[in-house]
């Protein structure tokens, strides 16, 4: 590999010769460099190094010896052959130099093991220690890094951070449920928050005060978190668990046939800026007087090689959006969907078993009523002693 990489830079002749033992011969009594002895066409081939040209050239004329330079290697080479076309070598030194410089900095960092932690609060956790896209390698120890991430979040048990190249690979094993504890737990009972019939009990911590099939009234005791040893003595624990209870109710929505709806203006203010590593350059700026209403959208877009190599610049994008409010009139079809919209939405968070729908319009207000049977988590937790 070293030889590869000297004669690479040094560059290399390959000669076409019909005699090669006498080649060989000759060039080690001319105490001559020779190498990558082949065949091509039927020609004996084999290299020298570019500063011995001439020598080789001397000596094997000298005995008569015909050769034929084949073609040209290495860097030398490479000048040699774009000497007239500056732009294209130009290029290629950038091309290089980039590369060299790039190879010290992060291009990537990709997030593995993780589960309930998403990748934004892995990345978040990690740029606080000074590990994101941009960063210098040189200034990161990947292992004081994995241990303070995992120091300073109750999600990581453990924490890998492997630098491969100028990407890094991070590894995270969450804590399970059971492994976190609170650092100052609280007794406290589970209650019921609405009135029916239990269905379904999952009780973590504490003891059952209520059974399947029974009837719980709203704050009625349902998980205690007082627990009577043998001993007639007792301990305070917080009350952990899901209590799921039939229960039935109504959910009334009202809509008024005047509306408002948001309407943009079409102006659009903002920047276009490039980050390249942890350099940012503003390329436009245009915020002008902005209107007091407006959306703020945000857009970073990484820089593609081909589509497919990642570079190590960004394309951030900030626009502000002027609206205004503009009251419109909705018919009583309108008004009626958008009510049953926000009335079923309410009852997306538990098992329905029954729904009935009423409607009526008076006044200009469409009125939605759902009544229901459901079976909900109504657990509510309550602490034994008041926390000052």
């Amino acid at each position: 590999m070293l030889f590869f990489f000297f004669s690479l830079l040094v560059g290399r002749f390959a000669y076409l010769t019909d005699s090669p033992v006498l080649v060989a011969n000759l060039m080690r009594e001319g105490k001559l460099s020779v190498f990558g002895f082949g065949v091509h066409e039927g020609q004996a081939v084999f290299s020298s190094f570019l500063w011995q040209g001439r020598a080789v050239k001397k000596l094997l004329s000298a005995y008569g010896v015909t050769i034929k330079v084949r073609s040209l290697h290495g860097l030398p080479a490479f000048f040699y052959r774009y000497r007239t076309r500056v732009g294209a070598l130009l290029g290629a030194v950038f091309a290089v130099t980039l590369t060299v410089l790039s190879s010290r900095f992060i291009w990537q960092i990709d997030v593995v093991g993780n589960s309930r932690l998403s990748d934004e609060a892995v990345l978040s956790a990690l740029e606080a220690e000074g590990v994101f896209e941009g960063a210098y390698v040189g200034n990161i120890d990947p292992l004081s890094v994995a241990n303070r991430c995992a120091m300073a979040s109750e999600d990581i048990a453990w924490m890998s951070v492997n630098l491969v190249g100028n990407c890094v690979e991070v590894v995270v094993l969450e804590h399970n449920d059971k492994d976190i504890l609170p650092k100052d737990p609280i007794p406290s009972n589970i209650v019921a928050r609405k009135s029916g019939i239990v269905r379904r009990i999952e009780v973590e911590s504490g003891v059952a005060a209520v059974k399947e099939g029974s009837v719980v009234q709203e704050g009625q005791l349902l998980i205690s978190g007082v627990n009577q040893l043998r001993d007639e003595s007792y301990i305070y624990q917080p009350a952990k668990g899901r209590v799921f209870v039939e229960t039935m109710g109504e959910i009334t929505v009202e809509k008024t046939l005047l509306s408002e709806k948001k309407v943009y203006s079409g102006e659009v203010f903002g920047t276009t800026s490039y980050i390249f590593f942890t350099k940012s350059k503003k390329f436009t700026e245009d915020y002008g007087n902005l209107p007091p209403t407006c959306d703020r959208i945000e857009t970073k877009e990484r820089v593609m090689l081909f589509g497919k190599i990642p570079l190590p610049i960004w394309i951030v994008r900030e626009e502000y959006r002027a609206f205004d409010f503009e009251e419109i009139t909705l018919s009583e079809i309108e008004a009626k969907a958008a009510a049953l919209s926000e009335a079923w939405l309410q009852l997306s968070k538990g098992e329905l078993i029954w729904a009935q729908e009423s409607y009526s319009f008076e006044g200009g207000v469409a009125k939605v009523t759902l009544r229901y049977r459901m079976i909900e988590d109504v657990a509510e937790n309550l602490p034994l002693f008041e926390v000052k």
